[in-house]
């Protein structure tokens, strides 16, 4: 079973159905069983279970799943997350035809986020695989380019304009942490920037692993300017083999020697997909460390300063 291809240009994402939230978390579960599992299907059901407004808009050339939970009224903060790279490749050496993330990770955290929140889909994912201008190096080679990067600030300033008064923090999960470091460095609107297992320098992660370069693609540990005073804080998890936390090291060191608020926390127990999710969003209110104290990573245990975090 197809799913048809988002419009080409929609100025605001609209309702995608006039049904309430648990009729349609019903329906879309009933469409992924009929259909066998959908990963869009799927993600569109979580956003209706949890009452979320779903539709697509248009950044820059691309189309993105654009998914919020806005009250009405003034908001003074606005989290915006970024999902991780998803399903790039079926195998080594198999490029997927769909990239649509299959656990969700960044949509749960945003819809377990109790604030004003909204997730931004990546071009192409979320059945727009198919749509002009689309195509593989997207989900590969170039999943950080500018070009990816320009639509989902489209998409960020689109947010800051309809809600001009709410100070805009990024938050990205993985690969959606390496698109909010790039897309903050070019969005005024943001003022803070969070990732969580995110590669940071994507050149020493892809020689880690053996990956081919990502040739199309920017790397924020290459990115000399940053702007005055956005603040930026980096988890990693004490056991994740993908993203170990000495990868960034560097990066974050250079980035804190030139003053900016930026601290690194490793946290104990965690891995790359646990347990980020049952973590958040206490996770994010973390103390942070003193600023004479920003130099160093900061472990955290058990008990310290939050609990209940560790698997």
């Amino acid at each position: 079973m197809s799913i048809p291809a988002p419009p080409a240009r929609q100025a605001k994402p609209a309702p995608l159905e006039q049904l309430g939230g648990r009729a349609l978390a019903l329906l879309l579960t009933l469409l992924s069983a009929a259909c066998g599992q959908n990963p869009t299907h799927e993600a569109m059901a979580l956003a209706a279970g949890a009452d979320a407004h779903t539709g697509y808009i248009t950044g820059t050339t691309f189309s993105h799943l654009l998914v919020t939970r806005i009250p009405d009224g003034d908001v003074e903060q606005l989290s915006v997350y970024l999902g991780g790279d998803g399903r790039a490749f079926i195998r080594p050496g198999q490029v997927s035809l769909d990239p649509t993330p299959r656990h969700h990770l960044g949509l749960n955290l945003m819809l377990a986020d109790p604030g004003p929140a909204a997730y931004i889909g990546r071009p192409c994912y979320y059945s727009a695989a198919g749509s002009t201008p689309c195509e593989p190096s997207l989900w590969t080679t170039s999943r950080y380019s500018r070009e990816v990067r320009d639509s989902i600030a489209a998409v960020v300033a689109d947010l800051a304009g309809q809600h001009p008064e709410a100070a805009i923090r990024l938050i990205g999960f993985s690969g959606g942490g390496t698109l909010a470091m790039l897309v903050a460095a070019v969005s005024p609107a943001v003022v803070e920037v969070v990732t969580l297992a995110a590669p940071l320098d994507t050149q020493r992660w892809t020689e880690l692993h053996g990956y081919s370069p990502l040739t199309g693609s920017l790397n924020p540990a290459d990115q000399h300017h940053w702007r005055p005073g956005l603040r930026q804080s980096h988890y990693f998890g004490e056991h994740d083999k993908n993203v170990p936390a000495a990868l960034a090291s560097g990066f974050i060191r250079r980035l804190q020697a030139t003053g900016l608020p930026v601290t690194s926390h490793t946290v104990s127990g965690f891995d790359h997909s646990c347990c980020w999710l049952q973590a958040w969003p206490a996770l994010a209110e973390l103390k942070k460390l003193p600023q004479d104290q920003q130099g160093g990573d900061e472990q955290h245990r058990p008990g310290r300063p939050f609990q209940g975090s560790t698997p």
